[in-house]
């Protein structure tokens, strides 16, 4: 009866470890899993950054949606919520207390039927650029924005 007992304690390990996980000490093969940007002590500097973005370099922690960055590094609700247009941009004001919708400013100014945009350039700094038609889509080269289409 002992080794029936065993052996029947020996699959259900290996049942449960099969069906929750068990840790290893193989390489992990994505940065991500298990999420090391959940902050469990909820320490106010990293509170609400636990979005992972698996990189080669390790793991990126990124705001929570319906979280903006603020200038302080902190993950501040933003308060655009639903959201603001598309010619605008949500502005974090203050100690990110409150936010604003404010208007998106191109230079120069876009065409009439085309619509300003909030972009980032190469090194990921917020700027904003002429997107092609009303739904202002954002083309390869700017050049091939045609009758407000990317062609």
């Amino acid at each position: 009866m002992k080794r029936f007992s065993f052996a029947v304690c020996v699959v259900l390990v290996g049942v449960l470890c099969v069906g929750f996980g068990c840790e290893s000490s193989a390489p992990r093969e994505n940065a991500c899993d298990p999420n090391p940007c959940v902050d469990e002590n909820f320490d106010p500097l990293v509170a609400h950054r636990s979005l992972c973005t698996a990189t080669s370099e390790g793991a990126i922690c990124d705001c929570d949606w319906d979280y903006l960055d603020n200038a302080d590094g902190v993950c501040a609700y933003q308060w655009c919520i639903p959201g603001c247009e598309l010619n605008q941009h949500c502005e974090i004001v203050g100690s990110a207390l409150a936010a604003t919708c404010e208007a998106n400013v191109c230079e120069p100014a876009c065409d009439p039927l085309d619509v300003c945009v909030e972009s980032a350039d190469a090194d990921g700094n917020q700027i904003f650029v002429c997107g092609c038609g009303a739904e202002g889509e954002i083309c390869e080269d700017p050049a091939t924005c045609v009758d407000h289409a990317c062609t």
